[in-house]
Parts: C-alpha cells; sequence; structure tokens
C-alpha cells in the first residue's frame, strides 16, 4: 500500500441507492463484499483513492 496523497480524491456513493441498482441490475440483493469487480470499474475512476460509503435513506 501506498502513502495518503496530499489531497486525495474521494468518490462518494449514495450506498442504498447504489445497492438497489445493483439488486436490479443482477435480480437478486447484492451486499458491498459481493459487487463485482466490473461493478466497481464503473464507479471508480482513474485517479480516485477511496469511496465514501454514504449512507441515506432512498424512498421506495
Amino acid at each position: 500500500m501506498t502513502a495518503w496523497p496530499g489531497r486525495p480524491v474521494i468518490h462518494e456513493i449514495n450506498n442504498p441507492l447504489r445497492l438497489r441498482e445493483l439488486r436490479r441490475r443482477y435480480g437478486h440483493p447484492v451486499t458491498w463484499g459481493e459487487v463485482p469487480a466490473a461493478a466497481w470499474d464503473e464507479v471508480v475512476l482513474l485517479g480516485v483513492d477511496a469511496v465514501w460509503l454514504e449512507v441515506r435513506r432512498v424512498s421506495a
């Protein structure tokens, strides 16, 4: 692991919304431990140092 940059780039994900999108795509509930690498590649853009999983309510 390398040291954190002086000004890290953080990509924020709305946790419930993203999991709902993945559930619809794959046809079954998905946990963060089960997210396929391809789905991470969609949100982790080149140059992103970390992902922040924000927890907020999303209406159905």
